[in-house]
């Protein structure tokens, strides 16, 4: 499972990811981008920055960390202050999205390079045990998907007010 063909893969997959983004977003006004759930998380935005800021300490570096062998126990990763720090207020989305496609052309390269021998190396990360470098080189992608599938249902909460309340029973949802 772990071979040169799982990185190629991954590293496709990294490369994808501003692409898919783009044609989501694209389409949306700012202020749509801009807007969060009534329950106070991340808006469009904020998740396009949070893959932005989190790429390096969430992954390539507690990927170097492991395969470089720097202590026993994997550093914390703080994804909120890491969005909070990140000043992109203004930012347009074209310029966010070109700089995670240039990012990700990077850490893709550097994902092809990668020694699949060298990710099996563990390190301790409380309170879910040992985990392999190749651990955070699969779950890169995966976290992708994930807020991908979040912006998603962030998009459907701003189309299903535009539904009349037959669609939106048809759909699983109140009427009301």
């Amino acid at each position: 499972m772990h071979n040169r063909q799982t990185l190629d893969q991954i590293a496709d997959l990294l490369l994808s990811t501003p692409d898919a983004l783009r044609a989501t977003l694209a389409p949306l006004t700012p202020a749509q981008r801009r807007a969060r759930p009534a329950a106070g998380g991340w808006s469009m935005i904020d998740v396009v920055v949070h893959l932005l800021s989190g790429d390096g300490p969430a992954f390539a570096d507690r990927i170097r960390f492991i395969i470089e062998e720097r202590g026993p126990e994997l550093p914390r990763f703080d994804p909120d202050a890491q969005v909070d720090a990140y000043a992109v207020q203004d930012a347009s989305l074209d310029a966010l999205l070109d700089r995670l496609a240039r990012q990700r052309r990077t850490h893709s390269a550097w994902v092809r390079t990668l020694d699949p021998a060298l990710l099996a190396r563990t390190v301790q990360y409380e309170p879910y045990g040992r985990l392999a470098a190749w651990d955070f080189v699969t779950e890169w992608p995966y976290h992708d998907q994930a807020h991908l599938a979040q912006i998603g249902a962030l998009l459907r909460q701003q189309l299903l007010p535009g539904m009349s309340p037959a669609m939106r029973r048809a759909l699983g949802h109140d009427a009301a």
